[in-house]
């Protein structure tokens, strides 16, 4: 981007802002899902509690669907050294929405709290993908 010394406007080098506003969009929405997924499991867990509920599930498997929220935090850092090392910053951001994808797809149709498990560590490990390549600028050379 520029600035337009006359107009004080904002443009790109070719003049279309179409590219600028689909990344703006991109990362909007990437930043919705880490929401997403880190807020997930309040309401849930009172859906998967009642007597209603669509998956059958204990006390004990709901606190282990919690639990997986922050051992995933934890596993997923080194997990994704290896991955960012072996693929680039820029392609790890690119097809980071893949795995999110199918992870929130199987939420969707899970019949078992093995499923939301499993799906809530690749959202996790997902999630620190879209945030663990995005460089530190408050570093100095």
């Amino acid at each position: 981007m520029s600035i337009d010394a006359d107009g004080r406007k904002y443009t790109s080098p070719d003049g279309s802002k179409t590219w600028e506003y689909l990344a703006i969009l991109t990362c909007s929405i990437m930043s919705g899902c880490i929401g997403f997924v880190v807020g997930w499991n309040s309401p849930s867990i009172v859906i998967l509690m009642s007597e209603d509920s669509p998956i059958p599930v204990t006390a004990s498997s709901v606190s282990t669907l919690v639990a997986v929220v922050a051992v995933g935090h934890m596993l997923a850092p080194p997990i994704n050294i290896f991955i960012v090392d072996k693929f680039g910053r820029k392609n790890t951001l690119l097809f980071s929405a893949l795995p999110l994808l199918v992870s929130w797809s199987l939420i969707t149709i899970a019949t078992s709290i093995w499923y939301l498990i499993l799906s809530v560590y690749t959202t996790l490990e997902t999630d620190t993908l879209i945030t663990f390549p995005i460089p530190n600028d408050t570093q100095t050379n």
